[in-house]
């Protein structure tokens, strides 16, 4: 018995556990091929750029590393690879915690709320990327801003009246930066998607005919709310916007 104890212990020694590696790595190359197995000489599925991050799957050897880039895996060299805190490209961002809400620590907004109306826009993400949301007011300005996580809902209460849009981002590892001038930005540093829905979300309330009642004539009010649910599709090997929708950079997304 105790030889047999002796001999698993020898023996779960010597087994390569993967969990203490990084999650994710940073393309350091200008650019980098993306490929279908651990040869220079296999296919390319995708040509990747420096500051791509890429989720970390499993070491082939030391010179190769099998990754997923978006719903795509291969293999990259390990030569050009560097966890996100080792990587220049991302020396000033940082990783938020954060809980599906309005609390994101980071926003260039100052929220507005009309507590005298008892509106919502309810959301939910159905997608496999956590989101955050922001609704534009008729300025492009930023008036409330949202993380809502996988499989999760959120309502946005009390809006005041106005049309507004919605602007969504996707990805995963929510992290802040401060630019020069003090500008905050609010991003998905791994597979990131930024888009803005085409529907527009009218918030005015709406006036309707008189009622008449015993104690006198009243005005009908019909105050709008709504509901959205998130959804994506693979679009050319990535997750990409449906059709419908328009993509935007990260600036775009930061105004």
């Amino acid at each position: 018995m105790k030889s047999f104890i002796l001999l698993f212990l020898l023996f779960i020694g010597f087994v390569p556990f993967t969990l203490a590696q990084d999650d994710y790595f940073v393309v350091e190359a200008e650019k980098m091929n993306l490929r279908s197995r651990p040869s220079n000489k296999s296919n390319i599925i995708d040509k990747l750029s420096q500051g791509d991050i890429v989720t970390f799957i499993s070491d082939y050897n030391s010179e190769w590393k099998k990754i997923r880039f978006y719903n795509q895996e291969g293999y990259l060299s390990s030569k050009y690879l560097v966890s996100i805190d080792e990587s220049k490209h991302y020396e000033n961002w940082t990783k938020l915690i954060s809980l599906t809400g309005e609390g994101l620590e980071c926003t260039n907004i100052s929220p507005q709320q009309d507590y005298n109306i008892d509106n919502y826009l309810d959301i939910y993400n159905s997608t496999q990327s956590n989101s955050v949301i922001k609704l534009m007011d008729k300025n492009d300005q930023c008036i409330r801003m949202a993380y809502i996580g996988i499989g999760e809902k959120y309502s946005m209460k009390n809006i005041p009246e106005g049309i507004y849009k919605v602007r969504v981002a996707y990805g995963k590892r929510l992290s802040k930066s401060i630019l020069e001038g003090g500008i905050c930005y609010v991003s998905f540093l791994v597979e990131p998607e930024y888009m803005e829905y085409p529907d527009s979300y009218d918030f005015y309330i709406k006036t309707g005919p008189d009622k008449y009642t015993s104690d006198g004539v009243y005005k009908t009010k019909s105050i709008p709310s709504y509901n959205l649910t998130l959804f994506m599709k693979t679009y050319y090997g990535r997750i990409r916007p449906r059709d419908s929708r328009t993509n935007l950079s990260e600036a775009e997304f930061n105004k």
